[in-house]
């Protein structure tokens, strides 16, 4: 086999100033699209560093093969297989990397409305102590009710209400309050903020829980144990529009920008082979197809 006949590696494609360019800009692109996907995956780290390696090692590696096809000798088809075979998978990897970061970006500039979310979602969780105080007082007064005839009817209320409330309920609910104090100012900008998300929901979850145990007691009377879903609710409402941002054009124009630079500058820099151009309008002998201009 004619070794002209392949794709040959003799000139690789030096590192330059575009190419150091053209990774700075990947880098300051992947920073977005992967915390767009991680809050996509709701704060799966693993899997959203795992998308971030193959995405950057399929980057580099397209549009180094582009730089390949266009600076080395061989079979002209072959290396306009491999040049379009890039772009194309170029194209996917913006395409999809693009919705995430779209995604970010958007939430970025509603960073002020997702702040007041955050706020609410506090504020109701701490709005759980003053609903069980609420329930607690309705249910002494529905067991004296209940107890009307009872002489003893006022003592089992009140031991009553010291199993709904015992008195170290006083320290979890300040140990609570301290813990939201700290939470509250978590942002959309910090990797941290899905886990913390996370952990704001499974925390308050962990709260309602202890108050139905407190509140499953009963001395012989009917009733129903505390629910307070109004926290749990704004958690989930803020994790549909995490998942689901609107559009930002002014991101989709930035993702465009970058990828711009990110594919053209390394290929505008490498030298081509000077009597093998990868397109020309010239009819080639050795190959009857004909192509664009120069590039």
């Amino acid at each position: 086999m004619n070794k002209r006949n392949i794709l040959q590696f003799r000139h690789k494609p030096k590192l330059c100033w575009g190419m150091v360019i053209a990774l700075a800009i990947l880098v300051l692109y992947s920073y977005p699209a992967f915390m767009g996907y991680y809050l996509y995956e709701k704060g799966n780290l693993v899997k959203a560093l795992a998308m971030l390696a193959i995405f950057l090692v399929l980057m580099i590696a397209a549009v180094y093969m582009m730089c390949i096809a266009k600076a080395n000798k061989g079979k002209l088809w072959v290396r306009r297989s491999v040049f379009l075979l890039c772009c194309v998978l170029l194209a996917g990897l913006l395409l999809v990397s693009g919705r995430f970061f779209n995604g970010y970006m958007a939430l970025v500039g509603e960073r002020d409305e997702l702040k007041n979310n955050v706020e609410t979602i506090v504020k109701d969780a701490g709005q759980m102590d003053a609903e069980y105080d609420t329930y607690v007082q309705q249910r002494v007064d529905d067991y004296i009710d209940f107890e009307s005839g009872n002489p003893d009817a006022a003592l089992l209320a009140k031991s009553l209400k010291s199993h709904l409330a015992p008195p170290s309920l006083s320290d979890i609910r300040d140990d609570r309050k301290h813990w939201l104090q700290n939470i509250e100012g978590m942002t959309v900008f910090n990797v941290s903020f899905p886990s913390n998300l996370n952990l704001l929901k499974g925390v308050i979850a962990d709260w309602e829980e202890q108050y139905q145990q407190l509140s499953d007691i009963g001395y012989g009377d009917q009733y129903q144990t505390f629910k307070y879903s109004q926290a749990g609710n704004s958690i989930a409402n803020l994790w549909k529009k995490v998942k689901n941002p609107p559009i930002s054009w002014v991101a989709i124009l930035a993702a465009f920008i970058c990828a711009v630079i990110m594919v053209w500058t390394p290929w505008l820099v490498t030298d081509p082979t000077p009597a093998e151009p990868l397109f020309s309008c010239k009819k080639n002998n050795s190959d009857d197809s004909n192509g664009p201009t120069v590039i």
